[in-house]
């Protein structure tokens, strides 16, 4: 992700929000910038990086810098995560800050972020797009049922 430090907004939404400028292009379409809520304190762990470790890194607009000074690649995090699955005896499997992202919105979904809401998170056009993203678990769709039932008894029962 390639943050820089003016993109971080703390005084924007209810826990700040960054601008991402930079995003990941869509087909042929090029990258779409969008604003990204900070959820679950993101905005403290971003507050005390800043504040603490920031300035332990070269004095450059880059937010999350590699130590060449550039943007941190998400090889490196990539390359990051899949070591601390190694540390963790984790079986060996693709997981990148990708994987991250569709966990992030599938258990947001699961906790009842309607999907419209999912789309405008992720910076998608289409719901389908963003539809794609959400994996809920097996115990999700099984209980999904009667939630509905429940519901749709109390509307009735007035």
């Amino acid at each position: 992700m390639r943050l820089e430090r003016c993109d971080v907004h703390p005084g924007q939404g209810p826990s700040g929000r960054p601008y991402v400028r930079f995003g990941k292009a869509a087909n042929t379409f090029g990258p779409r910038p969008r604003w990204m809520p900070m959820l679950d304190g993101i905005d403290q762990v971003l507050a005390w990086y800043l504040a603490d470790i920031r300035h332990l890194f070269p004095d450059t607009p880059v937010l999350f810098p590699d130590p060449s000074s550039g943007p941190l690649k998400p090889e490196a995090v990539r390359d990051r995560l899949a070591r601390l699955l190694d540390l963790e005896d984790r079986p060996a499997e693709r997981f990148t800050p990708h994987t991250l992202r569709r966990a992030c919105v599938t258990h947001q979904y699961e906790r009842g972020m309607v999907l419209i809401a999912v789309q405008q998170f992720l910076g998608h056009r289409h719901i389908a797009s963003a539809m794609a993203y959400v994996k809920p678990s097996a115990r999700f769709v099984e209980d999904a049922w009667p939630r509905a039932t429940v519901a749709a008894v109390a509307d009735l029962a007035g």
